[in-house]
């Protein structure tokens, strides 16, 4: 625990940047060569986890953010169909934004759900 000044074993902590500032802190351990078994993780899933070819978390779920989309909105910026790839997306973005319309829009404030975007 903290309080005794004792780091614990295993914790729960959010991939990327997060994880990045507790390694370059030294609070976290590299697995990377006692995780014999991330071959048996999708490569994907272990990039949060990973820097510099070294990993230093496993990922334990899988979650899935996604958008709600306008359709009129989309026809008025003569847009088809929803984007299947980034590109897509950015690209969509910029005809949206053409069209006078908002691309992207965020209920919550500065609260954490935003994050994810």
């Amino acid at each position: 625990t903290t309080s005794s000044g004792k780091l614990p074993d295993v914790f729960q902590t959010w991939g990327g940047g997060v994880l990045q500032q507790q390694v370059d802190a030294g609070l976290v351990e590299d697995l990377t060569d006692v995780f014999g078994w991330s071959s048996e993780i999708t490569p994907v899933s272990l990039q949060a986890y990973q820097f510099e070819d070294r990993t230093y978390g496993v990922p334990y779920d899988v979650g899935m953010v996604g958008f709600w989309y306008n359709k009129k909105l989309f026809a008025k910026a003569g847009i088809t169909a929803p984007p299947a790839t980034w590109a897509e997306l950015l690209e969509d973005v910029k005809k949206l934004k053409a069209a006078g319309v908002t691309p992207i829009a965020l209920a919550g404030k500065e609260k954490w759900p935003g994050h994810y975007y």
